[in-house]
């Protein structure tokens, strides 16, 4: 009996089983999720088994040669290659036949099948219905005197300004002001507007507060972890600890994106104050200029000078630089301080993309692509560059915002606004100008002309352009700077020997495949743009969206975009391989399709089984945190293997940081550091590191002895015999055979050599002779880990 029991209650069980599988699938299937069955199921895995191998091989191939360094294997088939005599003289591999053979073998299956699999992408855009369209037959008296206004100043302030001889400076914001005014509908209740807004402000007050004191208070805490003695005070401790509590009480409303910004912020300062990113050559200009001219001047200078173009080095704006110096004049005017106004440039363009993605696409490929981005080891490199550049991809992601908030409200105030914002561009870092022509591509797309209204609403586009434009007329050395970096003004390619359409045709190879692998190497970073998973999926990306061309505005916008910033950007320049310094500007396209791609396999590896949205869900998981791992290591582990420094000056600031917790616990361990030098060896970068770094405590620390023979004059034998302090350094300016003839006259001071390498198993770099008493100091700057 109780047998028969048993069995009943298992069968019930298998009953209600299947009953909640079935309603599994019949949740997914609302959701999106499709099981195919069959036919139909083994046709998907025929295609999808090497779809998934063609697409991950290239990916494979680039990082067998860059990453893991298999000996003979970049040079496989490159005889092939040499048949070609252009691509003989290329930096491609052997190997990339494979590559190319795979990106057909994923063309012809995605622009074949991906129609029949899941592959349309749903145009998501819903535009705000018209809440203040108000029919306008004339010019109301208000209206009337704001546009005089506007008008009269803006004649006013050309006029003073070439009876003046100077520049339009911030009041040209204040004429955009009134004018936006203007435009503003006129049955539009404007303090009852301004209410209301206030209304939701207050309603809002709490999250967005918690939201600036946690960053606040994270990153004062990172501010006083990367400080030369890396002592935290209490009081950091007690923010953190505050913010911490905040974010418990707020968690649920915090959303996504809070995540991400704070995701990124860890990320890109980690480490950033290390020796290891301490030395491009041209980047410290970018400090100086806020540190010494900036800092001294009052609000109506910096008004006047706004729109200047000849700042740093005569070439960079005022206004890039005046963001650095409100990064330092906030939290100090040193290392941090400087480095951390381009982190928040880039922070802040993830919720500007999310929103934009967001709305013209599914959520979750907008939250993949910003979650991409914030993990890029792009970004995360060459954010330790002291350079203004990153802030031309805050300048374009607000563009690009600011032209879907357009197309969706569709109102006159809100072109003219994206007029005024694309003006920004001139004034940032040159690689915004390649967006420039975007916010005109997508309005045509979306919103053609086609009556005098549109038109009318064109023009204010235009006319807020202008208005911010107006300046550069009057600096006409801006056309020259702008051709000093592309082929035109300076033919860099002429002396490598290129003729300019192979210059152009290798430069367009190695930027369509910049994704995958980078062949210039240079502002640490290395090897590609993207991580090797991220980037296997950007191919399928692009194929998907050229395959719903036809069906989706968006997507044409996308891959219209995408070849054209890419393509100028990456082949104008100057240089025998896209620069670095501006191939940044790509990356919310290839994150972009990264993401849609990605989306895209995963979907179809689900649909393979009874329980696609779990397995979905799970593999997107396992990918996202692949790619960020992936990242990790190839911005740290593959960064210090394939970027080699050989400069003496580092490994002296690295010297430098490893003694620093020692001289905060001692303040009495007073060290100066003696450089025998031959010929002509500048203390500049040492007296710019103390600047900026703060290390050593004063620049007298540094003594110099110029010497050309083994005669160590008997006053500095003395001091070295005498001073356990004093640390003698020799770098390697001095020859081989006056530097061996060196030791054993430092040894008969008692000193003891410690070889300093930047890199294991490299050439010395620097030699250090330290008393006994700092023989714990030599094993300490002799351990190569990541974390020194």
């Amino acid at each position: 009996m109780a047998d028969t029991d048993f069995g009943k209650i298992q069968e019930e069980i298998g009953k209600l089983k299947n009953q909640l599988s079935n309603l599994q699938s019949e949740l997914d299937y609302e959701k999106g999720y499709v099981v195919y069955k069959g036919e139909k199921k083994v046709k998907l895995v025929l295609l999808l088994i090497p779809l998934i191998l063609f697409t991950l091989l290239p990916s494979l191939l680039f990082t067998l040669d860059r990453w893991w360094g298999v000996e003979g294997f970049r040079n496989y088939s490159r005889e092939s290659i040499c048949k070609i005599d252009f691509l003989c003289r290329t930096a491609l591999p052997g190997y990339i036949f494979w590559v190319v053979f795979s990106f057909i073998i994923i063309a012809i299956i995605i622009l074949n099948y991906s129609s029949s699999f899941q592959g349309e992408i749903k145009d998501r855009f819903l535009p705000e219905p018209d809440l203040h369209i108000e029919k306008r037959n004339g010019l109301t008296n208000r209206r009337k005197k704001l546009l005089v206004l506007a008008v009269e100043g803006l004649v006013l302030e050309i006029i003073y300004c070439l009876i003046s001889d100077s520049l339009p400076g911030l009041e040209l914001f204040l004429i955009a002001g009134v004018y936006l005014f203007f435009l503003l509908p006129e049955n539009l209740n404007l303090e009852q507007w301004l209410l209301a807004s206030w209304s939701q402000l207050k309603n809002k007050w709490a999250l967005y507060g918690t939201f600036l004191f946690t960053q606040l208070a994270l990153i004062l805490f990172i501010r006083a972890m990367q400080s030369t003695d890396r002592f935290i005070p209490f009081v950091n401790y007690i923010l953190l600890g505050m913010a911490i509590f905040l974010i418990i009480i707020k968690f649920k409303e915090l959303g996504k994106i809070y995540w991400i910004i704070t995701l990124g912020l860890i990320l890109m300062t980690y480490q950033m104050n290390s020796w290891h990113f301490s030395k491009i050559g041209d980047e410290y200009s970018f400090f100086y200029y806020p540190f010494n001219i900036i800092s001294n001047q009052n609000i109506f200078q910096i008004s006047a000078n706004f729109f200047r173009i000849d700042a740093v080095y005569g070439n960079f704006s005022y206004f890039s630089a005046l963001i650095q110096y409100i990064g330092m004049a906030i939290f100090g005017k040193n290392h941090f301080g400087w480095h951390i106004s381009g982190i928040l440039v880039v922070l802040l363009s993830l919720p500007l993309l999310y929103d934009f993605f967001k709305t013209f696409l599914n959520e979750r490929l907008a939250f993949i692509a910003v979650l991409l981005l914030s993990c890029s080891t792009y970004l995360i490199s060459f954010s330790k560059v002291g350079y203004s550049n990153l802030q031309s991809l805050f300048i374009g992601s607000l563009v690009l915002w600011a032209t879907g908030r357009t197309i969706k409200n569709k109102s006159l105030p809100w072109f003219f606004a994206l007029g005024v914002l694309m003006g920004l561009c001139f004034y940032s870092f040159p690689a915004a100008l390649f967006f420039l022509p975007l916010p005109l591509l997508m309005l045509l797309i979306y919103h053609p002309p086609q009556t005098k209204s549109d038109w009318w609403m064109y023009s204010q586009t235009i006319l807020g352009l202008f208005l911010v434009f107006i300046p550069i007329l009057f600096q006409p050395a801006y056309y020259d700077n702008m051709l000093l970096g592309t082929f035109v003004g300076s033919k860099v390619w002429v002396y490598l020997g290129a003729s300019l359409p192979e210059h152009f045709a290798s430069n367009l190879i190695y930027s369509l495949i910049g994704h995958l692998v980078s062949f210039r190497e240079s502002h640490y970073v290395v090897s590609s743009y993207l991580d090797p998973l991220s980037g296997a999926f950007v191919v399928p990306g692009i194929l998907l969206a050229i395959a719903n061309l036809r069906t989706n505005r968006f997507m044409k916008f996308l891959v219209i975009s995408f070849f054209f910033v890419l393509i100028t950007m990456g082949t104008i320049h100057q240089f025998d391989l896209p620069p670095l310094t501006r191939m940044f500007q790509v990356l919310p396209f290839y994150v972009i399709f990264a993401a849609i791609g990605l989306d895209w396999m995963i979907r179809l590896f689900a649909s393979c089984t009874n329980r696609p949205g779990k397995i979905f869900s799970y593999g997107l998981s396992i990918a996202l945190v692949g790619i960020f791992l992936l990242n990790i290591v190839q911005s740290t582990q593959i960064f210090e293997k394939r970027y080699l420094i050989y400069d003496s000056e580092p490994t002296i600031l690295h010297l430098l940081q490893v003694d620093a917790p020692h001289v905060a616990a001692r303040p009495n361990d007073f060290k100066n550091y003696l450089i025998l030098s031959q010929g002509n060896f500048d203390l500049g970068w040492l007296y710019t590191f103390q600047d900026i770094y703060e290390l050593p405590d004063s620049r007298t620390q540094y003594l110099q002895l110029q010497i050309d023979s083994p005669q160590i004059p008997p006053i500095w034998l003395e001091r070295i015999r005498d001073e356990e302090n004093l640390i003698v350094l020799i770098p390697p300016v001095l020859s081989d055979d006056l530097r061996l003839a060196l030791q054993p006259i430092l040894a008969q001071q008692g000193r003891n050599p410690c070889d300093i390498r930047n890199n294991p198993g490299e050439f010395i770099e620097i030699q250090a002779w330290f008393s006994p008493k700092y023989e714990g100091l030599c094993k300490e700057v002799q351990n190569y880990s990541w974390i020194r």
